[in-house]
């Protein structure tokens, strides 16, 4: 009987569910101080979390569900190193330890090895709950119905355990069963009140009917405001245009308990300010993202609106110019930095009120308007026209306003696009998208802005408007805007646009053949975005490579806050023992160490990054002029083609591991350099182009260094490799590429 539970399932051997489980987790003293220990953790006090692990090994040194906390907790402060080390130990002394196998499991690379490890915990001791519970969860994509099987025996044996019903039911509406996941989370709430709430919230989302998960969601925020769930469902909500009242609703739930408002507030600082600022509670709003350290795009935005908002323009003036960036204003070869200069070095700076001077206020909405900051000029002229009634201020505001109109536009003709393509693989075309475009500044301006872009096409590549170019181009550039917009044979017309902070000509680099004209566009602030690379650090296109600075201060700001955890560790993770197993391409979180040992302050993480960034888009630049025009270069085209199998993605693979190996060479940043691919390397070899061509290009590295005799090659040593010799042997690569 419980054997056939299994019947049909696609399992790599002939298993039958035994009838009794042990080290199976049960409601009890023990696992509620694990869930106090995990709700720490949540609530962004790793370090306390860890401690109480800590206290609770020393009481009971074999218990898996202290085992399983401690490592994710480890995990989270960068010392994978230990965790596989610890596992790697365990199975030594205890080949048949189906706990071994299981812990082991938990932190292997590929779902593959996960599976494969899991599967020997139940071989060795068919009994172990925690086998069973992680084959299932390697079965969910596999197989999902097996999945629910052996999840749905576990739940019963349990009773109802809190972990073992999140992960059923989190199953259950991977596909769809979303009457079933409501019952299972149900039967939770009966332990796990918020939980529970949360995830019936999710399920009522998920199918279609958000108004049912309001009061579930209330409730779940109510008992678990900490939670991760929590902030994504309110997220897209809000996204979705969250009434006024259900926004004041929320806030009141955690304002009665000023508890509740700091678990929200330390866990979730920017959906916090979000929600106030909605609520037309700016002050407070400002409040909640001053606490934050490393801000998102979308949050800095947020502060300078509501600075505006309540009138602070000295306070808006004074996070334009933090959010400058040095070295592109000192950059005499940038086109850009006349606007920029003028915005910051104008008359209203260091003034305590300059909206009451005409001058001064008609200035610097014209500054903002030059430099793109639209929605600020048209925000300052709104506030200034509150005691100037001035012509000139509100033809400016006018203007503004009707480009802010245009490119809103431009924008939904672009997403209609990706609509029509995700639900019919309509692809459109470029000439058809200028077409509407036309229209639209008909109807907007009065007159066509659009003209006629010139527009490259390469044969088996697609189609790709020049930013540079006459008629729509040259209208934006007014506003210090930058339009990529393009189509890839098969895909539909997609665009980016951003806004500029430098332009500029990229002068001859010794050992890399770029084009003779080769521009670099810095922007941010991106308004659109292409339909699948919505995290896009850098891209390179025939004649310019864009780099998206907001992206640059959020992987600055990632290492940033891994240093940090390292300063509070006292750079313990530098001593833990490495694992011995694994090959070559093990990396055990060197990007950590890597980090830890890059010499740069913390100050000057972006231009780091940016830097990194540069090279590796200059290289894909070299490339275009060694590949294409196809038709010129048909036997290098044809060679590329045919060593990756006549396969899409393995030639974007080969072309994403050559631009890092020019960031390794090129980059003095070797560390982080390292440490960026380790980040791809160590996972699904067929995960994505960048780490297939990543993973390629070191083991390349890898055999270069060997024959330079050093010891540290394999990735989970990069941090104790010289740097000068890695990228000595990088130069060695690079060399040979064309």
């Amino acid at each position: 009987m419980l054997g056939a539970l299994l019947a049909g399932c696609a399992l790599p051997t002939t298993f039958h569910l035994p009838r009794r489980f042990h080290d199976m987790p049960q409601h009890g003293e023990l696992e509620g101080a694990l869930q106090a220990a995990h709700d720490l953790s949540q609530r962004g006090e790793t370090v306390a979390a860890l401690q109480a692990v800590e206290g609770l090994r020393a009481a009971h040194p074999e218990h898996v569900g202290v085992q399983r906390l401690r490592q994710d907790l480890l995990r989270d402060r960068g010392r994978l190193a230990l965790i596989l080390h610890e596992a790697e130990a365990r199975l030594q002394r205890a080949p048949q330890s189906g706990v071994g196998h299981y812990l082991a499991g938990r932190v292997q690379r590929t779902a593959e090895s996960r599976r494969a490890a899991f599967t020997r915990a139940v071989e060795v001791d068919p009994e172990l709950f925690w086998g069973w519970f992680g084959l299932a969860f390697s079965l969910r994509g596999s197989d999902p119905k097996a999945a629910q099987r052996v999840y749905r025996y576990l739940f019963e044996h349990t009773k109802g355990e809190v972990r073992t019903g999140v992960a059923f039911a989190a199953s259950l509406e991977a596909t769809g069963r979303w009457s079933d996941a409501f019952g299972v989370y149900a039967e939770l709430a009966k332990h796990d009140r918020g939980l529970g709430a949360l995830g019936m919230a999710e399920v009522r989302v998920r199918s279609g009917k958000p108004d049912a998960a309001w009061p579930l969601l209330l409730t779940a925020v109510r008992h678990r405001p900490f939670e991760p769930g929590v902030a994504v469902l309110i997220d897209g909500l809000l996204e979705d245009g969250l009434a006024e009242d259900r926004v004041a609703e929320l806030l009141d739930v955690l304002r009665r308990n000023p508890a509740r408002w700091a678990d929200f507030g330390k866990a979730h600082p920017g959906l916090l300010a979000r929600l106030a600022a909605r609520a037309g509670q700016v002050g407070a709003a400002l409040e909640i993202l001053k606490t934050q350290l490393h801000p998102t795009a979308s949050e800095r935005v947020l502060r300078q609106a509501m600075r505006i908002e309540i009138g602070d323009v000295a306070g808006f003036l004074a996070g334009i110019r933090a959010a400058a960036v040095p070295e592109l204003l000192a950059d005499e070869a940038n086109q850009a930095r006349g606007r920029w200069r003028a915005l910051l070095e104008g008359p209203w700076m260091g003034q305590s009120d300059p909206l009451r001077q005409r001058a001064l206020a008609v200035g610097l909405v014209r500054a903002l308007r030059d430099v793109g900051h639209l929605d600020y000029a048209d925000r300052i002229a709104t506030l200034a026209a509150r005691h100037l009634q001035d012509a000139e201020l509100l033809e400016l505001r006018a203007e503004v306003r009707r480009e802010i109109a245009f490119e809103s536009g431009l924008r939904r003709v672009v997403m209609r696009g990706y609509a029509n393509f995700q639900q019919s693989e309509v692809r459109g075309s470029v000439a058809a998208t200028l077409r509407q475009l036309r229209q639209l500044s008909r109807d907007v301006f009065g007159v066509d802005v659009i003209g006629e872009p010139k527009v490259f096409s390469l044969p088996f590549v697609g189609t790709l408007m020049d930013s540079f170019g006459p008629g729509l181009p040259h209208h934006l550039a007014k506003y210090n805007k930058h339009l990529v917009l393009g189509q890839r044979n098969g895909r539909p017309v997609e665009g980016m646009i951003l806004t500029r902070l430098a332009v500029r000509l990229i002068q001859p680099t010794p050992g890399l053949p770029l084009p003779p004209r080769c521009v670099e566009v810095v922007g941010e602030h991106r308004e659109l975005q292409p339909l699948v690379q919505a995290d896009l650090a850098g891209i390179a296109l025939l004649n310019h490579y864009v780099v998206d600075m907001d992206e640059v201060r959020a992987w600055a700001g990632t290492l940033a806050r891994r240093r940090a955890i390292i300063r509070a560790d006292r750079g313990v993770l530098l001593d833990d023992p490495l694992p011995t197993g694994g090959g070559p391409l093990l990396a055990a979180g060197v990007e950590w160490r890597l980090a830890a040992l890059s010499p740069r302050e913390d100050s000057e993480l972006e231009s780091v990054v940016l830097d990194i960034i540069r090279w590796h888009e200059r290289g894909h630049m070299a490339d275009f002029l060694y590949f294409l025009p196809v038709l010129r270069r048909p036997w290098r085209s044809l060679a590329l083609v045919l060593r990756n199998g006549l396969d899409a993605l393995h030639v974007g693979a080969e072309m994403e591991g050559r631009a890092e190996l020019v960031a390794l060479a090129l980059s003095p940043h070797t560390r982080l350099v390292l440490a960026h691919l380790a980040g791809f390397v160590d996972g699904d070899p067929r995960g994505s182009p960048h780490a297939i061509g990543f993973r390629s290009m070191v083991e390349a590295l890898q055999a270069e260094l060997g024959k330079r005799g050093c010891e540290h090659a394999a990735v989970r040593q990069w941090h104790r490799a010289d740097p000068e010799v890695v990228r000595a042997a990088a130069r060695e690569l690079l060399g040979r590429m064309w």
